[in-house]
């Protein structure tokens, strides 16, 4: 029987039944051990030897306000008493939850003691869970997030909660163990961020007010986020660039690139705010490379679309599990954070606020939480997978690499610097900041050729007032293509028409002609699949 109760709150109370819950380091076993509790209160006495692994030793039910244990000949030198209690409670109002804490002891042999908190459950499914590194109770849309550990799932109406049923609630396995390991040892760590403007930390006008900043640097007061608690030796490149889609990703890992070869203990990878599709073919690319290189991987869900709609990408859950199953990559699920939050915590409904930042940090920080987990079997394929779940039309769309070009093998342009600070070719092919790009007007061309492709995209670094209408020609008996090239305030991939539609790789002498505008090209890239 279903009761529906009048309050979209739920009053969530953990808390041991015991007045205190032991680990006892004991040089001399006593004959029994003895712990107040509650009369009727079922306890369990646990023992281990390096307070990771407990075992049960014996367990009974109190009276008179205590237990009493026999301990016998165990060899054990820890002990403690926990609550055997695990029941939900449907109480007028209200739900009152008493989650077993014996079922997420933590990894240093502690118990975890939620403190009692309100929060507010939202009609459909709801998921309560504890941030791995706050300790706070989230509700969350899914069951999705590595940094998590998922109590109950709630089941709300418009007039609140109607249904709550527990969950196997347990220390999560890491699909990041090297990572998780440097954490909870203190030793140094290196990082890379390659995404979108989301990763870049778009949104505010305060670099310290980012989440990368909040997450990898030094702490300003207020920063309770900051990695360098548990990582001395912190070293983090940001590959993150406004408007771009998840082909840059594919550039900055292509066979060869400085971020596979570099040495990097983690990357932190974010794509699909700027397209529908939200890259997936491309994204799990991307993590297949990092992961072969022997690089650990957390994925981001990201954010809404500036019209407020969730690319498939990112709101499909099974797409993402199948990405981290399929490649061994950890997953943050920042998208459900920023769900769970209301809109002050995002600018335009894509970038996040300064509040938003804070959130999406905390997310990132609960997957790093420096708490010593479990690793989850990490096996990358040998081979990309189709993801059964796209369209039919994208699932040969598996570029395995790219080949990427900085310089014309001929061109009527000129040569110009970068505008950009930030350009296209430090961060992809580590060019010198000072290396030339190609200035193209209206009637000049530029020429490149590659053994092998799928498709072309242009990197340009054109101001936001510039503009260029380009014709393509490949060479190859393919049909030639024309778009437009518009400038932005960052360095720009412009993706053309896909050669032979992605599924078959053709040779290719390109030449980029401007018809009308001007194009600052800083390179080509060629994405081929393997064969």
């Amino acid at each position: 029987m279903r009761r529906i109760l009048p309050t979209s709150c739920l009053l969530i109370g953990f808390a041991l039944c015991l007045k205190a819950n032991p680990t006892l380091s004991l040089d001399i076993k006593p004959a029994r051990l003895t712990v107040a509790a509650p009369p009727g209160t079922p306890v369990a006495i646990q023992q281990s030897e390096d307070l990771i692994s407990w075992s049960e030793l014996v367990r009974g039910v109190a009276e008179e306000g205590k237990f009493e244990a026999a301990i016998g000949s165990a060899g054990s030198r820890f002990f403690r008493a926990v609550s055997t209690e695990s029941v939900v409670k449907i109480t007028r109002g209200s739900f009152d939850l008493k989650i077993n804490p014996s079922l997420v002891s933590r990894p240093d042999g502690q118990v975890w003691i939620q403190a009692p908190q309100t929060v507010t459950v939202r009609p459909g499914t709801n998921f309560l869970a504890a941030d791995l590194f706050d300790g706070r109770l989230h509700v969350l849309p899914r069951r999705l997030h590595d940094g998590a550990i998922y109590f109950a799932r709630i089941l709300a109406d418009a007039t609140g909660a109607i249904q709550a049923d527990l969950l196997d609630a347990a220390f999560p396995s890491t699909a990041i163990p090297k990572t998780m390991a440097a954490v909870a040892a203190h030793q140094p760590l290196s990082v890379v961020l390659i995404g979108d403007s989301l990763t870049e930390g778009a949104g505010v006008a305060d670099y310290h007010d980012t989440w990368p900043f909040l997450v990898f640097q030094p702490s300003a007061p207020t920063n309770t986020w900051t990695l360098l608690q548990d990582v001395p030796q912190l070293g983090v490149r940001q590959l993150g660039i406004g408007g771009i889609s998840a082909e840059y990703g594919l550039v900055a890992t292509r066979a060869g690139s400085p971020v596979l070869a570099d040495d990097y203990d983690l990357a932190i990878v974010g794509f699909g705010a700027n397209t529908e599709l939200g890259d997936a073919p491309l994204v799990e690319a991307i993590v297949h490379a990092l992961r072969g290189a022997g690089i650990e991987v957390i994925l981001q869900s990201g954010e809404k679309r500036l019209d407020g709609k969730a690319t498939p990408f990112l709101s499909d859950e099974d797409l993402l599990r199948s990405v981290a199953t399929n490649q061994g990559c950890a997953l943050a699920d920042t998208y459900s954070y920023m769900l769970e939050t209301d809109g002050t915590y995002s600018t335009d409904n894509i970038h996040p606020s300064v509040l938003g930042h804070q959130v999406w940090a905390g997310c990132i920080r609960s997957v790093l939480n420096g708490l010593k987990e479990d690793p989850r079997p990490n096996r990358p394929s040998d081979a990309l997978e189709t993801l059964a779940s796209l369209p039919e039309s994208l699932r040969p769309g598996f570029p395995d690499s790219t080949t990427v070009q900085f310089k014309p093998s001929a061109t009527t342009g000129i040569t110009a610097p970068t505008l950009f600070y930030n350009s296209i070719g430090p961060n992809l092919g580590r060019i010198p900041s000072a290396t030339a790009i190609t200035v193209l007007i209206s009637g000049q061309s530029a020429t490149f050729h590659a053994d092998r492709a799928c498709a072309v995209s242009l990197l340009s670094e054109c101001q936001s007032t510039e503009s260029a209408n380009v014709q393509l020609e490949y060479g190859n008996g393919m049909p030639g293509n024309s778009l437009t090239v518009v400038g932005s305030f960052s360095p720009r991939l412009t993706p053309a028409a896909a050669i032979g539609l992605w599924s078959s790789n053709l040779p290719v002498d390109l030449t980029i002609t401007v018809t009308d505008g001007l194009l600052r090209l800083s390179g080509v890239s060629f994405p081929f699949r393997k064969q």
